[in-house]
């Protein structure tokens, strides 16, 4: 028998952009989609998906902002529907990314605040091989988050289309 040879290598064993779009869903979903009870793995879970000096910098940034204390002081739930993963042209390895995310908190008053946004993400991936522990090879070296369009919902009062019909002009 013939021992088969592979090699690490070279632009035929490298990921191809569907890879590279399942890592971009993979990181936002970890990192935008979390509750106060598993913050700590959602985050744990995108920060192992990124380069070591990007790392580095967003937990630097964590503890200065307090940001796992916040999410469970204020009850903050966050989720969010990825609606297109975009490659940029002339740009490898970067992906730009559209998307609704809402985020619930309920302050010390028991006080419940939403927020929908669209937003549109940012994303560059760093192609350094595959290995064991990171299969396609690609991690998260820059990534940025703009809101695009948003509303804050701090009313107590539950707004319901089927009955609320004061927005209708009479034809």
């Amino acid at each position: 028998m013939g021992l088969l040879k592979v090699s690490a290598s070279g632009p035929e064993n490298s990921p191809g952009e569907v890879e590279g779009r399942a890592v971009v869903r993979k990181f936002l979903t970890s990192y935008l989609t979390y509750t106060p009870a598993n913050v700590e793995r959602q985050y744990a879970d995108a920060l192992n998906m990124m380069t070591l000096n990007f790392r580095q910098l967003t937990m630097n940034k964590f503890r200065e902002d307090d940001i796992l204390g916040k999410v469970k002081a204020d009850a903050i739930t966050s989720s969010i529907k990825i609606r297109s993963i975009e490659p940029q042209q002339g740009m490898p390895w970067t992906f730009q990314v559209f998307a609704a995310k809402e985020v619930h908190r309920l302050n010390a008053q028991r006080i419940e605040y939403t927020e929908k946004m669209v937003c549109r993400y940012q994303m560059r991936l760093i192609y350094v091989g595959r290995s064991a522990l990171n299969p396609t090879g690609l991690y998260l070296g820059e990534f940025w988050e703009q809101q695009m369009v948003g509303e804050k919902d701090i009313d107590l009062d539950q707004k319901s289309g089927l009955l609320d019909r004061g927005d209708e002009v009479p034809k």
